[in-house]
């Protein structure tokens, strides 16, 4: 199992406009998953995204675009394996894994594109 963790910008359609998401994303099983709060409201507008996109950036040389379908997932097996690869980060907002406001968003890919910037500033895919 891949246990890649990183910042990534989730990017949905509201009312026709572009939303964009910091948030922290763990590679599981091929899929990104990050957490949620249904609490604030963010779960409800994420979940009902379906097409979205996920962009990382390493440096400024190297990007990961990942296209794909949004799901979410209210198990408390999600919530705990989630829980298990961003511990530090999610016990500052959540007191355990079975808090019920905790909602794992997962974006399944359906299409990765790496990107490479090279010394001459050109853009070519990896």
């Amino acid at each position: 199992m891949d246990a890649r963790t990183g910042i990534g910008v989730l990017v949905t359609m509201e009312a026709g406009n572009p939303r964009l998401r910091p948030m922290e994303f763990s590679q599981v099983n091929g899929e990104w998953w990050a957490a949620a709060s249904q609490r604030v409201g963010q779960a409800l507008a994420v979940c009902e995204a379906g097409q979205v996109e996920l962009v990382f950036v390493e440096g400024d040389i190297t990007s990961e675009r990942v296209r794909g379908t949004l799901a979410c997932s209210r198990e408390i097996a999600d919530r705990r394996h989630l829980w298990q690869l961003q511990n530090e980060h999610l016990l500052s907002h959540y007191p355990s894994s079975d808090d019920p406001d905790l909602v794992v968003i997962k974006v399944i890919p359906a299409e990765t594109e790496h990107v490479i910037f090279d010394s001459t500033d050109k853009r070519r895919a990896a």
